[in-house]
């Protein structure tokens, strides 16, 4: 093992998860509340020391490095999910030898488009992704008597964890 990794012995049909960052912190609490196995990749030691904290499971490494990937086991990993708007990152996963599905983000819509191209099974572009949730928040506006003060709860809880955290 890694020094600073921590891995349950027999993981497999897990999800990686590249990035521990506000995107993936965001994922890894709806994986929480999915009660799925996970693992998180990460190389920056303030955020392991967290992941400690919290009992996850994680791979302390640069995950250029192939024995980052050892560890991992994405062989045995159901899906990859990389939070990480670069491209090196988005072709080392999508190069790696397993059958998971992969999903990668881009932060320009050519290479959006390219990623897919090379395999992957989903990009996450925040452009699509925000011009997909104002529609959502329109429609739901238009069509719902309450949603607009459950809107503002929600906005301004989701701000003020993102204040709170390390990140804000």
């Amino acid at each position: 093992m890694l020094p600073n990794s921590n891995i349950e012995e027999d993981i497999e049909d897990h999800i990686i998860l590249i990035g521990f960052d506000i995107q993936g912190k965001r994922i890894v609490d709806q994986l929480d509340d999915v009660d799925v196995d996970f693992l998180i990749v990460e190389n920056n030691p303030e955020k392991i020391s967290d992941l400690r904290k919290q009992g996850e499971n994680f791979v302390y490494g640069n995950i250029l490095n192939s024995e980052t990937w050892e560890h991992a086991n994405p062989e045995d990993a159901k899906l990859i999910i990389s939070t990480a708007p670069f491209s090196r990152v988005s072709g080392t996963v999508l190069d790696l030898d397993t059958d998971a599905g992969k999903i990668v983000r881009a932060d320009e819509l050519w290479k959006a488009e390219k990623l897919i191209e090379r395999g992957a099974d989903y990009v996450i572009v925040p452009e699509i992704l925000t011009a997909e949730l104002i529609k959502e928040h329109l429609l739901g506006l238009e069509s719902e008597d309450n949603y607009k003060e459950e809107l503002r709860r929600r906005s301004l809880l989701e701000v003020r964890r993102y204040l709170e955290s390390e990140e804000g």
